[in-house]
């Protein structure tokens, strides 16, 4: 999730400062408490010239109580793998804004978002 200093000034939504000290503040991000994988644009030098949104969270959608994070989309993605011979990342789940974390297949060809597998309550999915 977006958090600890990449926020502009803030730390979880919350207006802060203090996390923005000792460093340049050269990426700012909006709070999303849902979580977002971002993509980089690098140049031969594998200096990063872009970064944007691949894909987030959307708090619209959750029920407000266990699963405050929509359930047809991410929350909280960790541990990220790549299987470039389909163009399919896969996204795990580390979260408490779903009841069931779950496994996803971000299809890099057509941006479509498969659930592929659900754990149990409080149960981590991991790429090992």
């Amino acid at each position: 999730s977006i958090r600890y200093g990449m926020e502009d000034n803030a730390i979880k939504g919350a207006k802060d400062p203090a996390y923005d000290l000792g460093g340049n503040n050269d990426i700012r991000l909006e709070y999303n408490k849902c979580g977002c994988v971002y993509y980089l644009d690098m140049n031969s030098d594998f200096t990063v010239t872009k970064m944007k949104p691949l894909i987030c969270g959307n708090t619209l959608y959750g029920d407000g109580a266990d699963d405050s994070c929509d359930i047809e989309a991410i929350s909280n993605p960790d541990n990220l793998a790549l299987a470039p011979e389909h163009d399919i990342l896969f996204i795990p789940e580390d979260t408490p804004y779903h009841v069931n974390n779950a496994l996803w297949a971000f299809d890099l060809t057509n941006n479509e978002l498969t659930r592929i597998m659900t754990t149990p309550y409080e149960s981590e999915v991991t790429g090992r």
